[in-house]
């Protein structure tokens, strides 16, 4: 994995398309972990087992960390390019699975932000973040 992330990050530099399909490829290995690791915890907690739950949470939650910094280095490619629309797609296709990660919330907030029109949507994903930092 970390071989494969950081060769689409150094490609990056030179062949942004080629980059890009580099980190698609991660993306969709990662999406398949998540897709695995939700039906476990699923599986887990019809059986009532909560040693299972853990294990199965813990490993979604690893995965998701995992994922993560692919979709920020493909939304990256994007941002650099100023086309925060395409950047807003690439986010939304991954809410299902990063809806309630900061880093996620934070990086669609700002895009909203940056495409002047969405100034109140943005708001929407930076309050729950302000929020909590302020209660801390």
């Amino acid at each position: 994995y970390l071989y494969d992330f950081l060769d689409a990050l150094i490609t990056q530099q030179t062949a942004p398309e080629e980059a890009y399909r580099k980190l698609d490829d991660l993306a969709n290995k990662h999406c398949e972990s998540l897709r695995k690791a939700t039906k476990q915890v699923q599986e887990a907690r019809m059986n009532h087992d909560e040693n299972a739950v853990k294990k199965a949470v813990n490993d979604y939650e690893e995965a998701l960390e995992r994922y993560v910094p692919v979709l920020m280095a493909q939304a990256k490619i994007y941002w650099d390019l100023g086309n925060y629309v395409q950047v807003e797609k690439i986010f939304r296709m991954s809410a299902d699975f990063c809806n309630d990660h900061d880093v996620w919330r934070l990086n669609v907030a700002h895009t909203l932000f940056m495409q002047e029109n969405k100034f109140k949507e943005a708001t929407g994903f930076y309050e729950p973040i302000v929020k909590k930092k302020y209660d801390n």
